[in-house]
């Protein structure tokens, strides 16, 4: 936990270096009103009310890296929700670049509490900024009116995404930025295509949804990976046909993305903590394990990992601390840390569950 003069020191320290680049880089795409996918991202002019709460320290858009600007409130139910999935993506690609901004406008007192007991269920950076110049920036030049709304900035320093962090769409911009296979053209050919889709999904023609995620398929599987849970949700929970659901994932988990580790683990993570797929077969999960485990290697410190964590979502405690413990032993770097991180916590779970079974009185 950072020390007050700490504290002091990087909130001024960001404050001088954001005026500084606000001064040296303005130039007439930051002074527009309006903000659409394809324009140079922004880099506000701030007031002094702002303060990196926790995190990496903010720094300018650098050439080849990939920036989320997600704007939240403690006080919102759907950006609660969608934190563990932004922080899941922090930690899969921020060694490929990827950095992540929470910025919220309310005062540093009501965020700091929050991220605190987040701990690392939330390690990108947040930032306390009631000065609005983040807001003027982004959500009001995008107009933008609810939140959770995020930005993406690819490496070329332009929005490539805007939107809810939920959607399917924001997760693949950050995979494809991240991994050098961003593809405007290919977006652009693919944007009339999911405009038929959302239109589908409101409709509820689930037949013409299947026929627009068949599209995207086609005219790339890679790209439009996170479209498969798409169309295995329709099967499962709208069509209420769980055989054709689990026939369509079956083909996807031994067939289209045999030899694709990233889709794979997305499969078993999807499979065991999105409530939505509670109907999935159980063995399902079993499949995609046994696919991903073939694809990574069974020693390989992520696989190791979603192990871990299918056993404590499954509340075997003991043996998530056991298959955790593996996957920091056989990690390094960052992950090290992040694989760290978890086992801790963990451990204090596991702590505090055999201080209440021995009947201990709470303390206040």
């Amino acid at each position: 936990m950072m020390t007050r003069s700490l504290a002091r020191f990087q909130s001024h320290a960001l404050l001088a270096f954001l005026a500084t680049f606000a001064l040296l880089h303005a130039d007439a795409q930051a002074q527009k009103d309006t903000l659409s996918v394809g324009d140079r991202a922004p880099f506000p002019q701030l007031g002094t009310d702002v303060k990196l709460i926790s995190g990496p320290q903010v720094t300018s858009f650098k050439q080849g890296q990939t920036y989320v600007i997600e704007f939240w409130a403690t006080w919102c139910p759907p950006c609660r929700k969608s934190i563990p999935h932004i922080n899941r993506l922090y930690k899969t690609y921020k060694s490929q670049g990827l950095h992540v901004w929470g910025i919220s406008d309310e005062t540093p007192d009501i965020v700091s509490p929050f991220v605190a007991r987040k701990g690392a269920g939330m390690s990108y950076s947040v930032i306390s900024d009631t000065s609005g110049g983040f807001d003027k920036a982004y959500m009001k030049a995008a107009g933008m009116k609810g939140i959770p709304a995020a930005f993406v900035v690819g490496p070329s320093g332009r929005v490539v995404f805007i939107g809810h962090p939920m959607e399917p769409g924001f997760a693949r911009a950050i995979k494809n930025c991240t991994s050098g296979k961003y593809d405007p053209v290919l977006e652009a050919q693919a944007k009339p295509i999911v405009a038929n889709l959302d239109k589908a999904m409101k409709a509820r023609d689930w037949r013409m949804a299947h026929r627009q995620i068949d599209r995207l398929m086609e005219m790339d599987s890679w790209v439009f990976s996170d479209d498969i849970f798409t169309k295995y949700k329709i099967y499962l929970n709208e069509q209420e046909d769980p055989k054709a659901a689990n026939d369509y994932m079956i083909l996807q988990i031994t067939e289209t993305y045999s030899g694709k580790p990233d889709v794979l683990q997305d499969v078993v993570y999807n499979l065991i903590t999105d409530p939505e797929l509670a109907k999935a077969d159980p063995q399902l999960k079993d499949q995609a394990l046994a696919a991903l485990g073939q694809s990574l290697g069974e020693d390989n410190p992520q696989y190791l990992s979603i192990l871990a964590l299918k056993s404590h979502k499954e509340g075997d405690l003991a043996q998530a601390i056991n298959f955790q413990y593996e996957a920091y032993m056989a990690a390094s770097g960052d992950q090290r840390d992040e694989m760290r991180a978890i086992l801790d916590a963990w451990k204090a779970e596991q702590s505090r569950r055999k201080g209440s079974s021995r009947g201990g009185r709470p303390r206040r």
